[in-house]
C-alpha cells in the first residue's frame, strides 16, 4: 500500500473518529435533560411508594396511596418533562424575564409588574382550604425534588443553549406562589386587555355609532344562546343601560374625554402578543344527556382554541389514589397546566367538565382627574385622594442597577396610562389645565380563589358538589360545562361580573364621581345556569349565555356572534338516531362554514363574461362549505373572502380599523349583503362610479381567481386550502431567535391544516395578515360517561418539552389528521400497549 493511501486512510479514520465524537457530544448535549422514566428512584419527601406508568403516547398515569404523594409525583413529573416551560412561565408572571434576557424583555416585565400577580398570589394562598393547600404544597415539594440536584442544562435544552451564550443563573426552589402566579397569568390570558376599551372608543369616535354598529352588529335572533330563555322563567327583565342607549350628547362627551387622555389604544408587548391566546380565539364544549345517546350515558366534548405553542400549553395526566377514601379522595384524568397541580379540564370517576371563555365584561377603563399640583393624587367626589403607590425593582441582565417603576393605583384600579396602554402618562383638557390619567379595573387585581375552585371540582361527585365548587371560580371568565355518570348534564357561568352604577363598561368613563363605579358583583345565585335542559343538550361556543332582554344583569357585548354554536346545534339536531362517540367526533372536527354558505348564494346571479371566473363561481355554488386542507374550493373562497372585505370596507377605513374577517365581520357582511345599494358598496376611490353589491362581488371574485392562479397555479383542481393555511408550532423563547439552526431544533412546521374562522374545528387567521394559523383547538376531549374507558383525548404536539425526545412532537400528525387517542382511563388500558413504569420510593431521609 502506498504511503499516500495510508495517509488518506489515516485522515479518513481521524475524520470518522472526530465525527463520532462530535455526534456523541451533540447527542449528549441535546439529550442530557431527558428524564428517567423507567426503573426506580429513591426520593426524600415521599411517604410511600408511587408508580408512574407512561403509556404509548407518553401520558403519565400516577398511582399513590395518599394525597401528598399523589401531588408530589405530579410536580416531579411536570418538572421532568416541562421545567423550562415552568421556569419561563413563573418568570413571566413575576415580571422577571429581564434577569435572563436583558433589555429585550424589559417592556414585558414593566407591563406585568403593574398587575402584581405575585402579591395577589400570596393573598390567594392564604385563602386556600386545607385540602387544596395540602395538594399545592406537595406539588411544590415534588418539583423541588427533581430540580434540587440538577444543573440548569440538565433541566432543558433551552437552559443549555442560553448557557452557551453566557447566560448564568441558579434555579430557585419552586413555591406554591409560583403555581398560583401562573394561574393568574392564565386568568389574564382569558381576559380583556386595558387597550380594548380605548380601541372601541377610538373606533366609535372615528366612524360614528351607525357605522360602528354596521361593523359590529347585534347578536342575531336566530342564533342559539347557551341557555334557552324558557329555562330562565324565574328571572326578571333587564334594567341595564347599554352603550347603544346612551344619548348622543352623553356618548359624544365620553368619546371626546377619551381622546383627550389618549390618542390611540396600545398593543401588548411583543413577547406577550406571541405567547398569549390571540384576539378572536374561542372554544367549544357541549354536553349531551343520556336520553339522546346510544349508550344511555352522557357525553361531554370540549376543545379550547388557544395560541399555537411549542411545547404544548397542556400536559395530559391521570392521577389515581390506589384506594379512594376521605384521606385520598382523588381519581381523575385530563389536562393539566405545567406548574399548577391537578387538572383544569377532564373527568374523575363520577363527573366530567369542560371550559370555554364566557367573554363577559369584567374589565373597565376609568378616566381619573389628577391634581395639577400633585400627580399622585386623584379626585373622588370633589376631594383629592392619595393614590396607593408600589415601588417595583426589575433586575436587568447587563445593568449595574435595577430598573425602577412606581405602580400607582386608585380606588378604581391600576393606573394604566403609566405603562399599560399607548398613551401619554397624563392627558389634558382642551385648555391644557386639567390633567387626566387612565385606570384599569379588573377582577383579577385582587386575591381570588379560582385555583381552590379547580381543586374542589376535581373532587366533586355530583351536580351539587360541582355547583358549590364553581362559586369559588371568581376570575377567569369561563363557561363551566358538566356531565355525570347518571346521565345528567348542566352548565354554570361563575365569576365576578361587575355591577355598574351607570354605563356598560364598553368605553372609558369618568372615575372622579360615583356615576360609573362598580357597586358590587352579580350574586352567584343569579349566575346563568341550567341543569338537564328540556332539549337534552347544552352547547357553549363563546356565544351569549342568555338573551339580554331576558336576563336582569348586563354581561357584555363581546361574546362570539354564534356561528360555531349554530353549526354544532344543527349537527346535533340533524342526528335523528341516538348519538354515539363517532357522531361527536364528526361534530368536533367539522369544518363546515355557515358564514361561507350565507355569502355564496349572492354569486349565483352575477353576470360573468370570463369563462374561467364563471367556472370558479360554479365550483363555489356547488361547494359544501367544508374548510378541509385539501379543498380547492376552500382556497378559492378564502382568497375571495379577503378580497371582498378589502373591496367592501377598507376604502373607507383607516388601517387600524380594517375588519379582520372573523365572526363580527361575517355577520356584518351578512347584513349589508341584503341591501345591494348600501353605501359600503360604493368605492370612494372611484369618484365617477357608484358601485353596487354585484359590482363588488364580481370584482372580488375576479381578483381572487387571478390571485389563486398566481399563488397556487393554473390548474384549480390542484389548489389546496392547506397550501395557504399553514401552522407552525413555535417555541416561545428560542423559536423566534432568528437563527435558523436553533429554530429548526425547537419549531415544527409549517404544516397544511384544515379549519378556518367560525367553524367548529376553528383555526384562527386574520384577513389583514395572510392565512397563517394563529390559534387552534389546542386539545380535544370526548368523555363517555357511560363507559369512561371509551373516552378519547388528544392535544396538539406532544407530552415532552425536550426537543429531541420522541414524545416532543409525536401527536402532531394524529391531531392534524383530526384523529384521537384512547384516554387509557384504567390501569389495564394504560399498560395495555408499549409503556414505561417508574417507581418513586421513599428514601427514608
Amino acid at each position: 500500500m502506498s504511503r499516500g493511501i495510508k495517509a488518506l486512510l489515516i485522515i479518513l479514520g481521524v475524520v470518522g473518529v472526530l465525527a463520532l465524537i462530535i455526534t456523541g457530544v451533540w447527542l449528549w448535549f441535546t439529550r442530557q435533560a431527558h428524564p428517567k422514566t423507567e426503573g426506580e428512584i429513591r426520593l426524600a419527601g415521599l411517604l410511600e411508594p408511587v408508580e408512574i406508568v407512561r403509556d404509548v403516547n407518553g401520558v403519565a398515569h400516577i398511582y399513590a396511596n395518599n394525597t401528598e404523594d399523589l401531588f408530589f409525583a405530579e410536580g416531579y413529573t411536570h418538572a421532568q418533562e416541562r421545567f423550562w416551560q415552568m421556569e419561563f412561565q413563573r418568570r413571566t408572571a413575576a415580571g422577571r424575564l429581564s434577569e435572563l434576557f436583558g433589555e429585550t424583555t424589559l417592556e414585558t416585565d414593566r407591563y406585568l409588574r403593574h398587575f402584581g400577580f405575585r402579591q395577589s398570589s400570596e393573598g390567594a394562598y392564604a385563602l386556600l382550604d386545607a385540602e387544596t393547600k395540602k395538594a399545592i404544597d406537595a406539588y411544590a415539594r415534588g418539583v423541588n425534588a427533581y430540580i434540587a440536584d440538577r444543573r440548569p442544562a440538565q433541566l432543558g435544552l433551552e437552559f443549555a443553549i442560553l448557557g452557551l451564550q453566557g447566560t448564568e443563573w441558579e434555579i430557585e426552589p419552586w413555591t406554591p406562589i409560583d403555581s398560583l402566579s401562573w394561574g393568574y397569568m392564565m386568568i389574564f390570558d382569558q381576559g380583556g386587555s386595558p387597550s380594548e376599551d380605548m380601541s372601541i372608543a377610538n373606533m366609535i369616535g372615528a366612524l360614528g355609532s351607525e357605522r360602528f354598529n354596521d361593523l359590529f352588529p347585534a347578536f342575531r335572533d336566530n342564533r342559539p344562546t347557551i341557555i334557552e330563555s324558557s329555562e330562565l322563567g324565574y328571572l326578571g327583565q333587564s334594567d341595564t343601560t347599554p352603550l347603544s342607549r346612551l344619548n348622543d350628547a352623553e356618548l359624544s362627551y365620553l368619546l371626546d374625554l377619551s381622546r383627550a387622555v389618549a390618542a390611540g389604544a396600545g398593543d401588548l408587548p411583543p413577547l406577550l402578543a406571541q405567547t398569549m391566546t390571540p384576539y378572536g380565539a374561542g372554544s367549544n364544549s357541549y354536553a349531551i344527556s343520556g336520553e339522546r345517546t346510544a349508550t344511555g350515558g352522557a357525553i361531554l366534548a370540549n376543545d379550547p382554541h388557544m395560541g399555537v405553542m411549542m411545547p404544548a400549553l397542556w400536559y395530559q395526566v391521570g392521577m389515581h389514589c390506589r384506594t379512594k377514601s376521605d384521606a385520598c379522595p382523588y381519581e381523575f384524568r385530563g389536562y393539566s397546566l405545567p406548574g399548577v397541580p391537578g387538572i383544569l379540564i377532564g373527568h374523575n370517576d363520577r363527573i366530567a367538565w369542560g371550559l370555554t371563555n364566557a367573554a363577559f365584561d369584567a374589565e373597565d377603563v376609568f378616566i381619573e382627574r389628577i391634581n395639577p399640583d400633585n400627580p399622585n393624587q386623584y379626585e373622588v367626589n370633589g376631594e383629592w385622594v392619595d393614590m396607593e403607590i408600589r415601588r417595583e425593582e426589575i433586575a436587568v441582565q447587563g445593568w449595574d442597577k435595577p430598573d425602577v417603576i412606581f405602580v400607582r393605583q386608585t380606588r378604581n384600579g391600576v393606573v394604566a396610562s403609566d405603562s399599560l396602554v399607548n398613551a401619554s402618562r397624563f392627558g389634558a383638557d382642551d385648555e391644557g389645565t386639567q390633567p387626566y390619567a387612565l385606570t384599569y379595573a379588573w377582577t383579577g387585581l385582587e386575591p381570588v380563589q379560582t385555583v381552590r375552585a379547580v381543586q374542589l371540582i376535581i373532587r366533586s361527585q355530583n351536580w351539587d358538589d360541582f355547583l358549590a365548587a364553581a362559586e369559588f371560580f371568581e376570575a377567569g371568565k369561563q363557561n363551566l360545562l358538566y356531565a355525570d355518570v347518571d346521565g345528567n348534564i348542566g352548565y354554570v357561568m361563575p365569576g365576578k361580573v361587575p355591577v355598574r352604577a351607570g354605563g356598560d363598561g364598553t368605553i372609558p368613563v369618568p372615575g372622579w364621581n360615583d356615576e360609573f363605579i362598580w357597586t358590587g358583583f352579580i350574586p352567584y345565585e343569579d349566575a346563568p345556569r341550567v341543569f338537564n335542559p328540556a332539549q337534552g343538550f347544552i352547547v357553549t361556543a363563546n356565544n351569549p349565555q342568555v338573551r339580554a332582554e331576558d336576563y336582569p344583569h348586563f354581561l357584555g357585548l363581546s361574546q362570539d356572534r354564534g356561528q360555531r354554536a349554530q353549526r354544532i346545534t344543527e349537527l346535533i339536531l340533524a342526528d335523528t338516531d341516538l348519538i354515539n362517540l363517532q357522531d361527536v367526533q364528526a361534530i368536533q372536527t367539522d369544518n363546515g362554514s355557515i358564514s361561507a354558505l350565507e355569502v355564496i348564494p349572492y354569486l349565483r346571479q352575477l353576470t360573468i363574461d370570463d369563462p374561467a371566473v364563471a367556472a370558479a363561481r360554479d365550483r363555489l355554488v356547488g361547494w359544501s362549505g367544508q374548510m378541509h386542507r385539501d379543498s380547492a374550493e376552500a382556497a378559492l373562497y378564502n382568497i375571495f373572502w379577503v378580497r371582498l372585505i378589502n373591496n367592501t370596507y377598507n376604502d373607507e377605513l383607516l388601517p387600524d380599523y380594517y375588519p379582520d374577517g372573523k365572526d363580527n365581520t361575517a355577520d356584518s357582511m351578512y347584513h349589508i349583503l341584503q341591501d345591494p345599494q348600501i353605501g359600503w358598496w360604493d368605492d370612494v376611490r372611484t369618484a365617477d362610479i357608484t358601485e353596487t353589491r354585484d359590482d363588488i362581488l364580481l370584482r372580488s371574485l375576479t381578483e381572487a381567481h387571478a390571485e389563486g392562479i398566481t399563488t397556487l397555479g393554473e390548474d384549480m383542481d390542484a389548489w389546496k386550502w392547506g397550501d395557504l393555511h399553514t401552522i407552525t408550532f413555535r417555541n416561545a423563547t428560542l423559536g423566534s431567535s432568528g437563527i435558523g439552526f436553533i429554530e429548526n431544533i425547537f419549531n415544527r412546521g409549517p404544516l397544511p391544516t384544515s379549519g378556518s374562522e367560525s367553524v367548529p374545528q376553528k383555526t384562527c387567521w386574520n384577513a389583514n395578515n395572510g392565512f397563517a394559523v394563529t390559534c387552534i383547538p389546542a386539545m380535544r376531549q370526548i368523555i363517555d360517561l357511560g363507559n369512561l374507558d371509551n373516552s378519547l383525548m388528544i392535544h396538539s404536539v406532544g407530552q415532552s418539552g425536550h426537543p429531541m425526545h420522541p414524545h416532543y412532537d409525536d401527536l402532531i400528525e394524529t391531531w392534524r389528521n383530526l384523529q384521537y387517542n384512547p384516554s387509557n382511563w384504567s390501569r389495564e388500558a394504560a399498560e395495555g400497549g408499549e409503556h414505561e413504569l417508574l417507581v418513586l420510593e421513599p428514601s427514608g431521609g
